[in-house]
């Protein structure tokens, strides 16, 4: 039987002394107990943590128990919902979904951009909308960026435009620098 009618009394207590994540966490490991269920963080899937610049133990427990349990989750996430269950800083909510949809595309190579000013999809995003603007065949960091990810230049460029393109990255630019961010940024001041 899963549910057994003597320890009615006991879940009333739990539900009412502790605090609900730590009741839901003790009921998840008890019905996998019950139901032999496989431990979801021995999965096989690297979770890429390390790749995101600012996390804690603390903000990685608070993404988990919001149901993250990866970068590639906290890429595809919701800001406002992570806001709304996390409590974890909007500006730094932005920051780490961006630079995690960035390590999606880049992988470990992303350490590699950090010296070059780019940390997240926002900033790879801004190389092509500055040729676009400009005219240029490339900006001048392209070629950096190129020697940094081992890739051609034509790579680099197509993973820009990409970026520059994908729905995603355009709305964490708008929620980073629109008017929840108060902030500007050249393609802004563009009109872009």
């Amino acid at each position: 039987m899963l549910f057994n009618p003597d320890i009615g009394p006991f879940v009333a207590f739990a539900v009412a002394a502790f605090p609900a994540s730590t009741v839901r966490n003790w009921l998840r490991v008890w019905v996998r107990d019950k139901l032999s269920l496989p431990d979801p963080t021995e999965s096989d899937v690297k979770p890429m943590w390390g790749m995101i610049q600012g996390l804690t133990p603390d903000i990685v427990e608070r993404l988990k128990e919001a149901g993250v349990s990866s970068a590639a989750h906290l890429a595809n996430d919701d800001p406002i919902r992570l806001l709304r269950v996390t409590n974890i800083e909007w500006k730094n909510i932005l920051d780490m979904i961006d630079q995690a949809y960035l390590a999606l595309y880049v992988g470990d190579s992303i350490s590699a951009l950090r010296p070059l000013g780019i940390r997240g999809a926002v900033e790879m995003a801004e190389l092509y909308r500055r040729r676009q603007h400009r005219g240029d065949p490339l900006p001048a960091p392209s070629g950096e960026v190129a020697d940094a990810l081992k890739i051609g230049t034509e790579a680099v460029t197509n993973l820009a435009r990409n970026l520059a393109h994908d729905p995603v990255v355009t709305f964490l630019n708008r929620l980073w620098f629109g008017p929840l961010g108060h902030g500007s940024t050249e393609s802004a001041r563009l009109g872009q």
